[in-house]
């Protein structure tokens, strides 16, 4: 799906109705091509928000917070969910193997799918009917999530027969804008994504990993907020791109290895021309 939008133009990016029939004409694809059963079946729905016009704030329609989350796709987290989750949450889970805590939550995860599931939901759409300290959520956006993401490469190598691929991290940030003159607008995107390579995981702590991969995410989220919008607007890509790869080589080390993909930083801003325009 990434594929589909990685070499479109900003113009045809803004063409909601043509990027929405391309984008339905590979979900049919994919779908012909999934052996679905009586026991297993898929469907894939989407939501698409085009590029902005130059000079234009993107939108999302609605002002209810509640409007801008993401759908939910499963029944709120039970109390007994999060703490059967929260077993794994041990006084020495920072210092075990992550092959062994790895192992431990693919146990846990395989013996009630719909109960993942649901604490996963609660997670993406930020909304919880649990009460949950900073500490226990930290626990699991981060060490549960970093975790789960690597089970899920294991899981389809071993399903596949390829190697085990490096895992993935992407974010989008919210958007900066300056709206104090509505007819000239100023605003700037950010979104970002990063591997990393495990050496050995059955020598690197999980400690070490949510040290260094939660460092790199909170060094980049400090970066979006401290900067100025006039300072991002003064900005190019690679500039951006460049700082990305100093916080990769600074939380990097021998056993676990931060690479950015350039190809999915996706830096935009009001036009060049708009902001010199301004400035004169």
């Amino acid at each position: 799906m990434q594929d589909t939008l990685r070499n479109k133009t900003k113009d045809e990016l803004r063409d909601e109705d043509a990027i929405r029939a391309d984008v339905q004409f590979q979900i049919d694809h994919l779908l012909q091509n999934f052996n679905q059963t009586a026991e297993l079946s898929a469907a894939i729905e989407f939501a698409y928000f085009p590029l902005p016009a130059a000079g234009e704030i993107q939108k999302v329609s609605g002002t209810n917070e509640k409007d801008n989350q993401e759908t939910r796709r499963a029944e709120y987290g039970t109390k007994e969910d999060y703490q059967s989750l929260l077993t794994l949450k041990t006084s020495d889970y920072a210092s075990m193997s992550v092959a062994d805590f790895n192992a431990k939550l693919l146990v846990w995860a395989n013996e009630d799918f719909s109960r993942a599931e649901r604490i996963d939901a609660d997670m993406l759409c930020n909304d919880f009917q649990v009460s949950l300290s900073e500490e226990e959520l930290n626990f699991i956006r981060l060490t549960v999530f970093l975790s789960g993401t690597e089970n899920g490469e294991f899981v389809q190598s071993n399903y596949t027969g390829d190697p085990v691929a490096d895992p993935i991290y992407q974010k989008s940030l919210p958007q900066k804008e300056n709206t104090s003159d509505e007819k000239s607008p100023l605003w700037c995107d950010f979104g970002y994504r990063f591997s990393y390579h495990i050496a050995n995981q059955e020598t690197l702590t999980v400690g070490e990993r949510d040290r260094c991969i939660g460092g790199m995410i909170t060094a980049v989220e400090k970066f979006w907020n401290d900067t100025t919008l006039d300072d991002l607007l003064a900005m190019t890509k690679d500039d951006v791109i460049s700082h990305l790869n100093s916080l990769a080589a600074e939380y990097s080390t021998s056993d676990i290895v931060i690479t950015i993909s350039t190809e999915q930083v996706h830096f935009d801003h009001t036009d060049e021309m708009f902001i010199n325009d301004l400035r004169k």
